[in-house]
């Protein structure tokens, strides 16, 4: 078989967004997450993510919304 249809991947994403998509999953899933590829652990390993993780975690906000209608 050619490579090509071994390592068939429908849908590349940049280490980039795939760093920003991590940061804002919890711990559990990050650890079974470093098993899928050798980028994924290599993203999820790198000291730049462990600093960013822990500055995302101190700095969490909470977005809230509601539709008053106030006017009565």
């Amino acid at each position: 078989m050619s490579e090509e249809k071994q390592n068939r991947n429908p849908i590349y994403i940049v280490p980039d967004l795939l760093e920003e998509i991590f940061l804002r999953l919890p711990l559990k899933p990050i650890i079974k997450f470093k098993t899928v590829s050798k980028q994924w652990r290599s993203i999820l390993e790198s000291e730049m993510f462990v600093q960013r993780r822990r500055n995302v975690k101190q700095n969490r906000k909470i977005l809230a919304a509601h539709n008053c209608n106030c006017d009565h």
